[in-house]
């Protein structure tokens, strides 16, 4: 019979990488817990070129404060809220032109908020719909024609509110006022 020890399998054999000590200065165990924080935060990566506010800004804005920057900076597309003037039909994937145009400036989901409310508003739908109506770029230039799928589209949204706004109208003058309606709970004046 053999009696000389086995080798260990390879996978076993593998053992943790060695450190010098000498390269690694002794820390006294009292201040090992004091100092964990420090020496995490020195040995933290310094990259950032920017200020943290100008990174954390675009996600941070609501779609409203997002449609008054834009109005700001691409005032031939945007009417500023509140201002008058026709709404025009925005050429079709401008966002990608607003992220270059003004990088870092807005974040894709902010922009997409935006857009989702702006594009279905009453004045942008009329406007989509209207006969002849153009798509425009950033600076205000035709930027191409409405398709018609998106015309009749914004069309029947606008039939589709009218209905909607009609029967609400319609309800309102049938119900009796608020102040004169009788509640079940009423006390009767017996």
């Amino acid at each position: 019979m053999n009696t000389e020890p086995k080798e260990p399998p390879p996978e076993a054999a593998i053992a943790e990488p060695m450190v010098d000590a000498a390269a690694v200065p002794p820390v006294p165990p009292d201040s090992a817990a004091a100092e964990g924080n420090a020496s995490q935060a020195a040995q933290a990566p310094q990259t950032t070129d920017e200020p943290e506010t100008a990174k954390a800004a675009p996600a941070s804005i609501s779609p409203a404060e997002c449609g008054a920057r834009l109005a700001t900076l691409f005032p031939a597309l945007f009417i500023a809220p509140g201002a008058p003037g026709p709404c025009k039909p925005i050429k079709l994937r401008i966002h990608a032109d607003i992220q270059a145009r003004a990088p870092g400036e807005f974040s894709k989901r902010v922009l997409g908020i935006f857009f989702s409310r702006y594009t279905t508003t009453n004045a942008y739908l009329k406007a989509l719909a209207a006969p002849g109506a153009q798509r425009f770029d950033l600076d205000g230039a035709p930027a191409g024609e409405i398709a018609e799928e998106h015309r009749s589209a914004a069309a029947e949204e606008i039939a589709r509110r009218q209905v909607i706004a009609a029967e609400r109208r319609a309800m309102q003058r049938r119900a009796p006022p608020r102040d004169q309606a009788q509640t079940p709970d009423a006390p009767s004046g017996d």
